[in-house]
């Protein structure tokens, strides 16, 4: 019971206006950027904070079709599409053309 009350009052906010035991302040030294272990910037209007490394890159996004695309680029990008979600292996999915409905 008592160690309930030690993390109460570590996150508490002291009534002095000093500093929480434990927060970084503008002289404590921190990997990151500008030295606090988080990076700053606004978006939207708004102040964001971004913490840790990025959870995606560029090689990770997926480009969305085009209009004036034909259909041998559609099915190359099908193809891998599918190779890289399964892993190389091929997929058992029903395409467009084979489909029951597609001869409505």
């Amino acid at each position: 019971r008592s160690d309930a009350r030690i993390g109460k009052m570590k996150r508490r906010k002291p009534e002095d206006g000093g500093q929480r035991e434990g927060a970084f302040g503008d002289d404590d030294s921190a990997d990151g950027d500008n030295g606090r272990g988080f990076e700053e910037y606004e978006w939207a209007g708004q102040k964001r904070i971004r913490y840790g490394k990025p959870q995606y890159t560029e090689a990770d996004v997926i480009p969305c079709s085009g209009a004036g695309e034909d259909q041998g680029e559609a099915r190359e990008r099908e193809a891998l599409r599918g190779a890289v979600l399964n892993g190389g292996m091929p997929t058992n999915r029903i395409t467009p053309e084979f489909s029951k409905w597609a001869s409505d």
